[in-house]
């Protein structure tokens, strides 16, 4: 098994029903990367101000993956991120399955 193949089985896929949170701007939780494989979710920031959508083929999280990956401990959101009016199925990597990897 390569690297590629190692990082790929450590995907967890989960179901956010239309209009829950996924992220929530200000919680402290662990870096991990979210690919969109079904539906829609959308990013808003302070004040509810949004900032855009994702949809499916998608990703994000990537930047807070990448400063995470060599660092213990928590980081916190910078954004809210929801899925929008239909369920969404997503990949969920976190930084500790990476961390395995590389």
């Amino acid at each position: 098994e390569n690297d590629w193949d190692a990082i790929c089985n450590n995907i967890t896929e989960k179901t956010f029903a239309a209009g829950s949170t996924i992220v929530e701007e200000d919680d402290e939780g662990h870096a991990s990367i979210y690919l969109v494989r079904e539906g829609i979710v959308e990013i808003t920031s302070r004040n509810k101000k949004f900032k855009g959508t994702y949809k499916k083929g998608s990703y994000f999280g990537e930047d807070q993956l990448a400063h995470n990956i060599k660092k213990d401990g928590p980081f916190v959101s910078k954004y809210t991120i929801s899925a929008t009016v239909e369920d969404c199925k997503i990949g969920v990597l976190s930084v500790e399955d990476v961390r395995g990897v590389v």
